[in-house]
């Protein structure tokens, strides 16, 4: 195994160069830019030996990065709502935020239809949880990419430490 046949099968997973308007949605939070260039990975990895190369993609193989694809269409598209995909990134004060604006808008949805509730407030928590859903359409994939290159990293380091000892 050579260190761009390593690369190009976890590319996929990997941050790409992103727009102002995704930059803006996710500054200033947890894995909103990736801690290298996915070309300084890629010479990270051309320095390893054989041996540490093939460590490398034993625990790759193992400890699976995320898949982008998932995350978006199960975890965002299908569940987003839910908070499960700001969960999945690690952002769980965020998950819970959305969690219970969407418990607070069902709540005042049911107290709408039963005892006339003022129907503008439960309009406005269904405008916060399409809002928050349709930003983390956008910015969910980033924040995950950029958590697995830091993970791709941190294996790094660990097999060279090892190694070195």
């Amino acid at each position: 195994m050579n260190a761009t046949i390593l690369f190009s099968q976890i590319q996929d997973k990997l941050p790409k160069k992103i727009g102002g308007f995704k930059k803006a949605l996710t500054a200033n939070q947890n894995y909103s830019k990736p801690i290298m260039s996915n070309e300084e990975l890629l010479k990270k990895l051309e320095s390893l030996s054989e041996t540490e190369l093939k460590e490398v993609a034993t625990i790759l193989e193992k400890d699976e990065l995320d898949s982008p694809s998932v995350c978006f269409w199960l975890h965002n598209f299908v569940l987003g709502s839910f908070g499960v995909s700001r969960f999945k990134v690690g952002h769980f004060k965020i998950g819970i935020i959305k969690l219970l604006i969407l418990i607070i808008y069902q709540i005042s949805y049911i107290a709408t239809l039963l005892i006339r509730f003022d129907p503008q407030i439960t309009f406005i928590f269904y405008l916060l949880v399409c809002a928050f859903w349709f930003i983390d359409l956008f910015s969910i994939g980033v924040f995950l990419r950029n958590k697995n290159l830091e993970k791709v990293n941190n294996i790094i380091d660990l097999v060279k430490a090892r190694n070195a000892n």
